[in-house]
């Protein structure tokens, strides 16, 4: 027969010795948020309860969705924990009830009625056992089973049912170092059941729950091994210091005693994940970079769990920028899946980057790393109507009115190339702003040459920058207006002179002379 361990009575356990403690929730508590949640199963009855010929069991189911069939059956626990069924599966009948509560979630009820007469007990007789009410109900593909434990008969064996979160998948949260343990034994009489946890290592999951412990040896805790004793009646809650136990596989027996001789009469076992180990981080990436239009990328890959491997690992990645007015986050991510970190070298300063590693017990391992982008300062490029120029050139501008001023062609990065910032400046005084301006010599300037600078600036403020003189068109041969003004006036005084005489010449009074007869 396979070996199972039924249901909730055989729960896996998770040990975390670091996360908070969540307290154990029943199935009948639990709160839909969509159509993925399986169907919640609740008893009328306790644990424990007695069955006769005329019993009736009866509950209720909680689903989104109308089930698409439900069940029940009856079992029993072996000696070494094994789930024997008495009866087959039978279907149950359900009943829609109404509810006030305005969740979304429709309510349906159910009975039982004639346990001993039902046709599941067709090939049965003389029924005396302690035994375990299984309800199933089925929705599309999801499934929700519960146990409910009964005392058929004259039972001789005490009954136990272990709590169990399924939203967990069967999994019992621990803290500080230690296991909350949970759930309800008791006999049919009132007599409490001493009970032994034993807490054993195995070689690998393979091994799980396959071998009962022996309980005639005396029991010392160890770094594999724990052992616990106590009695119980009915509901039970305990805690269990676990820190000193190496990371594993390990079976959790519960060994419940006869009250008469202290023998075992049944076994049954739960399997547990313990983890006390942090996990080791491991982080690389560059420490330097100049900026560009690229990734940066931190690798964590390397990053593992001492026993449990990479798996379980869950990354976290924080990214601060660090700045003299103070540091703000900049981007954070966390996932299963994300082991590298990418980060856009467009923008350059100071950065930490922090990956906290988390392994599946919420144990924890933490790196840091700070790196640097470094801004590349643009590159100026000057054009003054096409002809291009270099710092410290010399031009001659043609014979216009105005002249056109071109920095569009300067460099920088992708990232900074789109919000450059072109200063104009004449003799280092500040005129225009644009990275393409109409150049007019000042009329209040009457030099013959003027120095051009141009700056481009970045959004780091970073800068380069292009001085050129610039010289207007015949400048070098032109003669001086005071000299040109002086020569004109010495011509029309030389002119005046040289007019005068000659008129003064041809005003000259003629002399008659005397005629003389022959």
């Amino acid at each position: 027969m396979k070996r199972v361990i039924a249901l909730a009575v055989l729960s896996v356990l998770f040990f975390n010795t670091n996360q908070p403690h969540v307290p154990l929730q029943e199935e009948n508590q639990r709160v839909f948020t969509d159509n993925s949640d399986p169907a919640i199963i609740g008893f009328d009855d306790g644990n424990g309860v007695i069955i006769t010929a005329d019993s009736t069991i009866s509950g209720f189911i909680v689903a989104s969705v109308s089930p698409d069939s439900s069940e029940w059956q009856i079992s029993e626990l072996s000696y070494s924990g094994d789930m024997i069924d008495i009866t087959q599966p039978t279907p149950l009948p359900i009943e829609e009830i109404f509810s006030n509560q305005d969740d979304g979630l429709t309510r349906w009820s159910w009975e039982i009625t004639d346990i001993f007469e039902s046709t599941a007990f067709e090939n049965t007789t003389g029924i005396n056992c302690t035994c375990y009410l299984s309800v199933t109900v089925n929705s599309a593909e999801l499934s929700s089973t519960r146990l409910l434990a009964l005392f058929l008969g004259e039972p001789l064996h005490p009954g136990v049912i272990l709590d169990n979160d399924p939203e967990q998948y069967g999994m019992i949260p621990t803290h500080s170092g230690s296991v909350d343990f949970s759930g309800w034994i008791s006999n049919p009489s009132p007599d409490s059941v001493p009970t032994s946890i034993h807490i054993v290592n195995e070689a690998s999951s393979s091994g799980l729950c396959m071998t009962t412990p022996d309980n005639t040896t005396v029991r010392e805790n160890t770094s594999t091994s724990m052992y616990y004793y106590s009695w119980f009646n009915g509901q039970f809650s305990l805690n269990i210091d676990i820190s000193s136990l190496d990371d594993g596989w390990y079976s959790v027996w519960y060994s419940l005693h006869s009250t008469d001789n202290d023998d075992v009469i049944q076994h049954v076992c739960s399997q547990a994940m313990v983890d006390n180990s942090n996990p080791v981080a491991f982080l690389e990436g560059p420490e330097q970079i100049q900026e560009g239009d690229g990734n940066l990328i931190f690798d964590a890959g390397e990053s593992y769990d001492p026993f449990w491997g990479k798996e379980s690992l869950n990354y976290i990645w924080s990214l601060i920028k660090i700045e003299a007015s103070g540091n703000y986050l900049v981007d954070y991510s966390e996932g299963l899946g994300s082991s590298f970190f990418v980060v856009e070298d467009s923008i350059s300063g100071n950065y930490a980057l922090s990956l906290l590693v988390v392994d599946g017990q919420g144990m924890t391992a933490r790196s840091d790393i700070e790196f640097s982008i470094i801004n590349l300062p643009p590159l100026a490029k000057l054009s003054i109507s096409g002809q291009s120029l270099s710092d410290g050139d010399k031009m001659q501008l043609s014979e216009l009115s105005d002249w056109e001023l071109d920095a569009t062609q300067s460099l920088d990065t992708s990232n900074d190339a789109e919000g450059l910032r072109c200063v104009w400046k004449l003799n280092y005084k500040t005129i225009y702003e644009g990275c393409e301006r109409t150049f007019q010599w000042p009329e209040e300037d009457y030099n013959d040459t003027i120095l051009l600078t141009l700056d481009v600036i970045d959004d780091d403020e970073e800068y380069s920058s292009i001085t050129v003189e610039l010289s207007r068109a015949n400048s070098e041969d032109s003669i001086p207006l005071s000299i040109i003004v002086l020569i004109l006036s010495t011509l029309f005084f030389i002119s005046s002179v040289i007019y005068s005489r000659r008129r003064n010449d041809d005003m000259e009074i003629p002399k008659w002379n005397e005629i003389k007869s022959t």
